[in-house]
């Protein structure tokens, strides 16, 4: 088999794809799956921008052609959104989402299915790609969803996004900066103007900017000011750590 990049978005910069679709699935369909000990596929409605296409014969189990770049596999003990890239493409910049419903035709029986797993595949056998996913792993009755006609049907909402890299997005680089440099200032007894204790650590801060980013903080700070003149904040009943992470937040 020969896997090539979707030649519409060569030099991608970002990725951004949502689709919601059906697809009725079949006794007969279902039950042959089991037998072959493998999933069902279902394809999707339009190509995810910037994967890879099929020009050959390997495909995801139970996927056939023409494939979009992406798929959907279902099965007695999971459902899978799955997507190929380029081996040039960071995996990292990829954010991935899917939601499935499993309802009757008659819509009176519907089962949700939202939380899942983030899965990465190395280099696919047989193809320059590798492999994002969403699993979630679920028991399927289908006996409980067949119709008459002995049919039930499977919903999807998929998202796709790219994160821009930092070298495309200059607002990215400039944000980076700044959330560094506000790092830097913690602890920095030059400026620091007001003291937050727990156990026996002492953070070194500043009044404007904890004032600035937390309701609590600004609430705080005016009343031991006006009551008591004083520059420590005294945070009881919580961790070091705690206060540390939330304070590199603020």
């Amino acid at each position: 088999m020969t896997i090539a990049p979707i030649q519409a978005n060569s030099g991608l910069a970002s990725v951004s794809y949502r689709e919601r679709m059906s697809w009725v699935v079949r006794k007969e369909d279902w039950d042959e799956a089991g037998q072959r000990n493998t999933n069902l596929g279902l394809l999707l409605n339009s190509a995810i921008p910037g994967t890879c296409k099929s020009e050959g014969h390997r495909l995801p189990p139970g996927v056939q052609d023409p494939y979009a770049g992406g798929h959907v596999v279902i099965g007695k003990n999971r459902i899978v959104f799955g997507t190929l890239w380029p081996k040039d493409i960071d995996l990292d910049l990829i954010c991935i989402q899917a939601e499935f419903k499993l309802k009757t035709t008659d819509g009176k029986c519907i089962i949700d299915i939202k939380a899942g797993q983030r899965v990465v595949v190395g280099n696919v056998d047989g193809a320059d790609c590798n492999a994002l996913g969403f699993r979630r792993l679920v028991t399927i009755n289908a006996d409980m969803l067949y119709d008459e006609e002995g049919s039930f049907i499977v919903e999807a909402n998929l998202v796709v996004e790219m994160k821009p890299k930092e070298a495309d997005d200059p607002s990215l680089k400039v944000s980076n900066l700044y959330r560094e440099e506000m790092k830097s200032i913690l602890n920095d007894e030059k400026s620091s103007d007001v003291i937050v204790t727990v156990e026996d650590k002492e953070f070194k801060c500043h009044k404007a900017i904890l004032s600035a980013r937390s309701e609590v903080f600004k609430n705080t700070l005016a009343h031991i000011m006006v009551e008591s003149k004083s520059n420590t904040i005294v945070i009881k009943e919580t961790t070091v750590k705690a206060v540390e992470d939330m304070l590199k937040f603020i």
